[in-house]
């Protein structure tokens, strides 16, 4: 894990994507920074983190040690795995300031790890399910 300063991680999540990834797999892991994150997912493995870090080609999606939000916009996935990591940590497929988010139903189990737009789901306390 990188150190708790934002444009330190900013720096080591790219430089670390380029060091061990140079051809860019369609499968990588992306890990957030030691803070509140926010990960808004805009297409199939797609999205930008903390409104600052855009990223693409990230398939399986880890939290920090404080409470992320993964938000997803209408059509977004992830090809993998996304575990909250510590702290209470939601998937959010309803913002009510975001006029993107899923328009179909969602159906996600927590207890059995299973989440719409995913391919699986670990450690996240909440859902907000869309209208």
């Amino acid at each position: 894990m990188c150190s708790s300063n934002w444009s330190q991680d900013s720096c080591c999540l790219l430089i670390s994507l380029l060091w061990t990834h140079p051809i860019f797999p369609p499968m990588l892991p992306a890990s957030g920074p030691d803070l509140a994150n926010i990960w808004d997912l805009t297409g199939n493995n797609i999205g930008v983190l903390n409104g600052a870090v855009s990223f693409s080609s990230f398939a399986n999606l880890t939290g920090a040690t404080f409470s992320d939000v993964f938000d997803f916009t209408d059509g977004a996935s992830v090809d993998g795995i996304i575990d909250g990591g510590n702290g209470f940590d939601t998937l959010d497929y309803f913002d009510y300031f975001d006029y993107f988010d899923y328009t179909t139903p969602v159906n996600a189990d927590l207890v059995v790890g299973s989440a719409d737009g995913t391919g699986g789901v670990a450690n996240i306390e909440a859902i907000v399910f869309p209208p």
